[in-house]
């Protein structure tokens, strides 16, 4: 008996056979076949963070809802996922700062020096409303870069900010940015002081409607920058912010070493380069401190071994001691 007799259909494009010109053989078209289920994966924060797994699947019998309205419970259950992970992060982050809140005492040998502890975290006390200036200081290799990385990240880092930063090399995995809220950062090699000279404009004449951060990383090699004097200076009124890297506190013009918001100093390869940085910054507070005058060069190597840093708000006249945890930078 033949394959059309075989289905009962009347010719044999009915039963889905399809004769081969060239010889007396049929071959028979099978249909792919229609899942009855809607599949669709999920990203989950909390998950992965536990697992290692970043998503999971889920489905839907397609059968038992409209077009329209599987596609809105699905849209649903992409936003309640959403909402999960961004409240998952944001609990991360407040329980991994709460763990590095921790404290160490500072020890000056022989005798501890009362009162002083070295913080785990910093928040870098900014004037709302108005651009804010910042300086670190301190030798090569003594966290400088990263930690202002980190600042860059906790203080600058949302859509509100037009940031740029100036590095002799800009495409080191350290400027790399960490999360989509950092990846808007500009990246420019060597120094452009035009781009600041921009920015003063723009806000010149929009009334200062926009929010910039220039950071520059070890460039200025000149103490006479007068871009670099003004960002300090006067820009913070026009919310033009700044972060500058240096390696030796005499870059600075006495005038602007006067008038920068928050002082970051680190580590220095000479006792020289500490006598000026005490001389600039900080001799009043280690008074304060009970630290003689010849035990002061001994105090600072101690504050700022192992990447940790002394940081000053001036208009405050506070000051406080932090080391930063590898996890952190």
């Amino acid at each position: 008996m033949s394959d059309i007799e075989q289905t009962g259909c009347r010719d044999a494009s009915e039963a889905g056979i399809k004769h081969d010109k060239t010889s007396d053989s049929a071959t028979i078209e099978r249909k792919p076949k229609v899942s009855p289920y809607r599949k669709v994966c999920f990203y989950d924060a909390q998950r992965k963070a536990e697992t290692g797994v970043a998503s999971y699947s889920k489905s839907w019998t397609i059968a038992k809802y409209a077009p329209d309205e599987l596609e809105k419970i699905i849209e649903d259950h992409k936003a309640a996922q959403a909402a999960k992970n961004a409240a998952y992060k944001k609990a991360a982050r407040a329980a991994k700062e709460a763990q590095m809140t921790s404290v160490e005492t500072i020890r000056l040998p022989p005798e501890e020096v009362p009162g002083m502890v070295v913080k785990r975290s910093i928040t870098l006390n900014l004037d709302p409303g108005t651009g804010n200036s910042t300086v670190l200081l301190g030798s090569s290799k003594a966290g400088k870069s990263s930690t202002m990385m980190y600042l860059y990240r906790k203080h600058y880092g949302d859509a509100g900010t037009i940031a740029t930063l100036f590095a002799s090399n800009p495409q080191i995995p350290l400027y790399k940015p960490k999360d989509k809220e950092t990846r808007r950062l500009i990246t420019v090699t060597g120094y452009d002081p035009r781009l600041i000279l921009l920015a003063r404009a723009i806000n010149r004449g929009t009334c200062n409607r926009y929010s910039f951060m220039y950071m520059l990383d070890d460039i200025i090699d000149q103490r006479q920058d007068k871009v670099l004097a003004e960002l300090i200076l006067t820009l913070r009124n026009s919310r033009v912010s700044s972060m500058v890297c240096l390696q030796y506190g005499n870059l600075l013009a006495k005038m602007s070493r006067s008038n920068v918001n928050n002082v970051l100093l680190f580590r220095f390869n000479n006792d020289e380069a500490i006598e000026v940085a005490i001389a600039h910054y900080l001799k009043s507070h280690f008074r304060k401190l009970g630290i003689p005058p010849d035990g002061m060069v001994a105090f600072y190597k101690r504050a700022t071994e192992d990447h940790g840093f002394i940081y000053l708000h001036p208009s405050t006249d506070a000051i406080s001691f932090h080391r930063l945890p590898a996890s952190k930078i």
